[in-house]
């Protein structure tokens, strides 16, 4: 397992209105890493985006078909309906089929379908999809289920595939999902973040107690947008450095061996 540092480096006036900024300093490091790696890994045939809520991440992807799978369904709906009329589009609730996947694969355009499903049960056939992405997912499942779960994301990778995972709480990424991912990836790289100081910062500025909370930065006047947005690009930073320990981690676990 390979220790990287992942800084970003981008210009302020380059990332301040990018779509990857968020209040959370925490979420803006992680969120531009992310989209730079859907892109970097996704010009593929087909892509799963794990709890992908209403597709917000489908931007990034530059795959044949791209597969939004979530459990609610109305977010599923919205998805499919914020791509315009000219895109294929399609819905299924539980398992998909390998004929329509390889339907999908062989159109003259992309696809966007939205797999309204249980991430503990199967939704795929097995070596049928070339990328995984599953950020801020598994917060939402009984930890008992991470390691069955992470075995079915594997079984469902082709041969040279890639899954990109993202645990809210690095103990998550125990020992035994670690060495699941040595034995079936040629490299597995990970990043700590979400640092003392990001933390501090998050955890002062939205206060349950208090009723101060983190604003959504879409709804905040020009200045407040500066000033939030300006903050946490900076803040961003600090992710980065490898002395400072982070909470969370990112996994890219890469070319997978069979």
């Amino acid at each position: 397992m390979t220790q990287i540092d992942a800084s970003a480096p981008r210009s302020l006036k380059s990332r301040l209105m990018a779509p990857e900024v968020k209040a959370r300093p925490s979420k803006t490091y992680f969120q531009s890493l992310l989209s730079e790696d859907i892109k970097r890994f996704s010009s593929c045939d087909t892509a799963a985006d794990i709890a992908s809520n209403a597709h917000q991440n489908a931007r990034y992807f530059n795959s044949q078909v791209y597969y939004g799978v979530d459990i609610d369904r109305e977010a599923l709906h919205t998805g499919v309906a914020s791509h315009s009329p000219e895109t294929n589009t399609d819905y299924v609730e539980g398992p998909i089929s390998s004929t329509s996947i390889d339907q999908q694969v062989s159109a003259d355009d992309p696809y966007y379908v939205s797999i309204e499903g249980d991430l503990r049960e199967q939704l795929f056939p097995a070596s049928s999809l070339d990328l995984i992405v599953s950020s801020h997912t598994m917060h939402h499942i009984d930890p008992e289920y991470h390691y069955p779960i992470i075995e079915l994301f594997c079984s469902y990778l082709r041969s040279n595939g890639n899954l990109l995972l993202q645990f809210s709480n690095k103990e998550w990424y125990t020992n035994r999902i670690r060495d699941k991912l040595e034995r079936e990836f040629r490299r597995v790289e990970t990043i700590e973040y979400k640092t003392i100081i990001s933390d501090w910062y998050e955890r002062m500025v939205d206060d349950e107690e208090t009723g101060v909370v983190f604003p959504d930065l879409v709804g905040l006047n020009r200045y407040k947008y500066a000033v939030m947005a300006t903050t946490s690009i900076a803040l961003s930073k600090l992710e980065s450095l490898p002395f400072l320990r982070g909470r969370y981690v990112y996994v890219r676990a890469l070319d997978k061996i069979k």
